[in-house]
């Protein structure tokens, strides 16, 4: 969504859905992203490209209908005009198109193999912000956007979201699968006052399970937290990071994409079959 130029500005487990196996198709491991009323577009295509573009294509059209004036004869304008179209309507905007499928700075890749370990890890592409699109300027104050439970500190502070706040969502959203966020239960202190204080480690620490994390979740968890909490509009999030983070967290629980859900009947998951 991000590479699309969008931020999604709500994630939350109700706007997550896991895919079924029907018509013979087998989408259980496919997780989907749904529920887009909140959000927003963070770049739009340059005033002076758009200026270049229409200017390009006056110039374009210009000599064809002065000649088509000055040579009232139809039969010497048409063959050379068709035989050789100076301009193809429509032409800009599927440019436009096509350019904004790679606006974003990174684009996540399959996972790939360590030649030296053998272990899975996360990877990426740079891809540079195409020329002919900029950022939206972000507004200085605007209106709640989220739901309180899982927005970031920004939302709070009714502050332009970014990517990088989808990114504090997705993160209470997890954590809270395993543990009670801080502020569910708090009546007392402003929820915005307890995001603010509460680092994504703390956040995420289980007193019934200290070993969930290992030292090495421990230190991604500090590089997300300090990553985030620096981060402004324009920036664009470390995904790797947090990919890596989630894929420890599946080897730590010695699990992968094939290991049945906890809802699976007979302990196979769809894609062994019923």
């Amino acid at each position: 969504m991000h590479h699309a130029g969008f931020v999604h500005r709500d994630l939350k487990p109700n706007n997550f859905a896991i895919g079924l196996k029907s018509n013979g198709e087998n989408k259980t491991r496919q997780v989907y992203l749904f529920d887009f009323g909140l959000a927003r577009k963070f770049v739009q295509p340059k005033k002076e490209s758009m200026v270049s573009k229409k200017t390009e294509k006056e110039s374009k059209l210009k000599p064809a209908q002065s000649k088509l004036k000055a040579t009232p004869s139809k039969a010497n304008t048409l063959p050379s005009t068709a035989s050789k179209p100076k301009h193809k309507i429509g032409g800009p905007r599927k440019n436009d198109q096509l350019q904004m499928s790679n606006i974003l700075h990174r684009q996540l890749v399959a996972p790939t193999k360590s030649n030296e370990s053998g272990k899975v890890r996360a990877t990426s592409q740079e891809k540079p912000i195409e020329k002919s699109f900029e950022f939206r300027k972000p507004r200085p104050h605007t209106d709640f956007r989220g739901t309180h439970q899982y927005a970031s500190p920004n939302a709070h502070l009714l502050k332009e979201l970014g990517r990088h706040d989808d990114i504090w969502s997705l993160m209470y959203m997890i954590a809270e699968f395993f543990v009670d966020l801080p502020w569910t239960h708090n009546e007392e202190i402003p929820i915005e006052d307890l995001k603010n204080q509460a680092s994504l480690l703390r956040i995420f620490m289980d007193e019934k399970n200290p070993g969930r994390l290992t030292t090495k979740m421990h230190c991604q968890l500090n590089e997300i937290d300090a990553m985030l909490k620096k981060m402004n509009y324009y920036d664009s999030p470390n995904y790797d990071l947090v990919y890596q983070f989630l894929k420890d967290s599946m080897d730590k629980a010695k699990v992968d994409w094939s290991t049945p859900y906890d809802w699976e009947s007979n302990g196979k998951s769809e894609k062994d079959g019923d």
